[in-house]
């Protein structure tokens, strides 16, 4: 999985930075945000705070859970402090899950094209 979600990040989506280590990284939440407006799920970055405090963190996941809800990934306040903490494996699992969305939904995109 994490050769996937590298060559994802790194080659396909192009994000502002290499990706060497997801789970810290990841952990201020930005970059979830970075990939969503990259997909056009978020509108901008505007509201997100590329910060290692907490209290940044938690703006950010604050923001985000609502759109991780929408990929049904529901994730509870240990999962969220997980994420912040650089959990090993969490993000790489929010990443998988949100992925899967994207490609289903290009999908389905593609589907309706061809009709």
């Amino acid at each position: 999985m994490s050769d996937i979600l590298f060559k994802w990040l790194n080659i396909e989506t192009k994000l502002s930075k290499k990706i060497t280590d997801i789970e810290q990284e990841f952990s201020n939440g930005y970059l979830f945000a970075e990939l969503l407006v990259k997909y056009q799920q978020l509108p901008s970055l505007d509201k997100f705070k590329n910060g290692d405090s907490h209290d940044e963190k938690n703006h950010n996941f604050t923001l985000l859970d609502k759109k991780f809800k929408d990929y049904n990934i529901r994730l509870t306040p240990e999962e969220f402090s997980g994420l912040m903490a650089g959990q090993k494996n969490l993000a790489k699992k929010v990443l998988f899950r949100i992925k899967m969305w994207l490609s289903k939904k290009e999908t389905n995109l593609e589907n309706l094209a061809l009709r």
